[in-house]
């Protein structure tokens, strides 16, 4: 028999604990299944109470029937890694739900007409602002930003052309603008007396 309380002390970024189901609030729960898909992955400890303690589940078969349907059906894309295992500790039947990261990302919530995109921070699952949003697409295109194509030419950017800008802007040149600075760097550096 496995005693829980000397393995998870709390809740942490790959551990969450529920205590149960909550088959009519799923969205409670989904939120860190598609948190942990869109990460690095993680643990939900179903039938723990939210200090650690084992509950227990009253069936864990059924139990593990609507956590796997409730998975199928409003997480999108369907999820292929996870493993759903019984773990008997401290006389307590509960389930350990495990999710792995997936690059196949972003994993959304679906449900009640919404489709949200969750990240895990700290001990919460949060929904993933644009720029995490972002990031979530580039990974699932196996992309990132570096490498993304652009609708500009790198030759519109010379030095040439920065140059000649810059002139037409300010009607000084850049290497003399340069020249400018650097003595009055270099002098108010020397200076013993503060400007």
């Amino acid at each position: 028999m496995m005693t829980l309380n000397r393995l998870l002390i709390a809740e942490a970024t790959e551990y969450e604990f529920k205590s149960a189901i909550e088959i009519n609030k799923p969205r409670s729960w989904l939120k860190t299944v598609s948190a942990f898909a869109n990460g690095v992955g993680g643990s939900i400890y179903f039938g723990v109470s939210d200090n650690g303690v084992p509950l227990g589940l009253k069936n864990p078969q059924q139990a593990a029937e609507q956590i796997s349907e409730l998975i199928k059906t409003r997480i999108d894309p369907a999820i292929k890694n996870f493993v759903l295992e019984p773990i008997h500790a401290d006389g307590k039947d509960i389930l350990r739900l495990q999710i792995f990261g997936d690059k196949n990302t972003p994993y959304y919530y679906t449900g009640n007409g919404i489709k949200i995109a969750y990240y895990r921070i700290g001990n919460e699952s949060a929904q993933a602002p644009s720029a995490v949003l972002n990031e979530l697409l580039l990974k699932g295109l196996h992309q990132t930003f570096d490498v993304l194509e652009t609708k500009h030419r790198f030759s519109d950017y010379s030095y040439t052309l920065f140059e000649a800008t810059y002139k037409h802007k300010t009607g000084s040149a850049v290497e003399k603008t340069l020249r400018h600075l650097s003595v009055r760097r270099s002098n108010r550096l020397s200076s013993p007396y503060p400007t």
